[in-house]
């Protein structure tokens, strides 16, 4: 390809992606899954539904798992709803985005590497979408809950009433998630610089005790409670994705 195709190549990529995302989010935001009958039986389809859309049910859900009992949900603006849930809706697009573009950037660079590199490319794809989605799984069973938890707390139960704005609550569960998820690609990250030449082989079991007070510190950057609960609930899995990282060796 000459530079000016490149360029295009590049720019349908990043245009196609775009409209993808954004066909994906408008769908989470009017369709919403329900039973519809169909030849006697009852099916879960897409029906359009802004009144009950996918993003309503899946913030429906994250408000009867996530938000402790003693608190309530308060919306402080007319938009503040609005809001919520077009940003629900584009996070769940965002989990159909994330394969898509990567399919295309491996169909893009595809020409341009050796079968090997091909192959190694698709074998640390896959895990990392699976180590992905465990990392967000994990934040929103294990370690969400004990950060909202704990915070209330503090909130001198049985003397005010606790509230919530919306926006906070899935601000704070969306960076919770998409920083988990991101976390628990360490593993990858390792093999690869491994398998560039970046690092010897025996480089991160040298420095172990360094790795884990580096992972204990970003975990309680990360973890706002500040009573160190949720740090270690997420340091635990991370020590392990470090060793597992470490001790995988991939051929060049």
């Amino acid at each position: 390809m000459t530079a000016l195709q490149e360029i295009r190549e590049i720019k349908n990529i990043i245009v196609s992606s775009l409209v993808f995302l954004f066909a994906c989010t408008v769908f989470f935001f009017i369709f919403g899954i329900h039973k519809v009958p169909v030849l006697g039986y009852q099916i879960w389809m897409p029906v359009p539904d802004t009144s009950n859309s996918a993003a309503i049910q899946v913030f429906l859900r994250m408000k009867k798992d996530l938000v402790p009992d003693s608190v309530q949900l308060i919306v402080t603006s007319p938009t503040t709803g609005l809001v919520a849930q077009m940003t629900i809706s584009f996070l769940l697009a965002s989990i159909l985005f994330f394969p898509y573009f990567l399919w295309r950037v491996f169909l893009y660079l595809s020409p341009a590497l050796r079968s090997v590199e091909r192959k190694a490319l698709l074998l640390m794809t896959l895990p990392a979408l699976f180590l992905f989605v465990t990392g967000a799984v994990f934040a929103y069973a294990f370690l969400i809950p004990p950060v909202l938890g704990v915070l209330y707390e503090f909130a001198l139960p049985g003397t005010v009433v606790s509230f919530l704005d919306i926006d906070e609550f899935i601000g704070t569960v969306s960076s919770l998630l998409i920083t988990s998820g991101l976390m628990f690609l360490l593993p990858i990250a390792m093999v690869f610089l491994n398998f560039i030449g970046a690092f010897p082989r025996d480089f991160w079991w040298r420095h172990w005790r360094g790795a884990t007070l580096t992972i204990l510190t970003i975990a309680a950057i990360i973890t706002p409670d500040g009573s160190g609960t949720s740090m270690i609930i997420l340091s635990v899995p991370l020590v392990g994705l470090y060793a597992v990282g470490a001790s995988i060796h991939p051929k060049r």
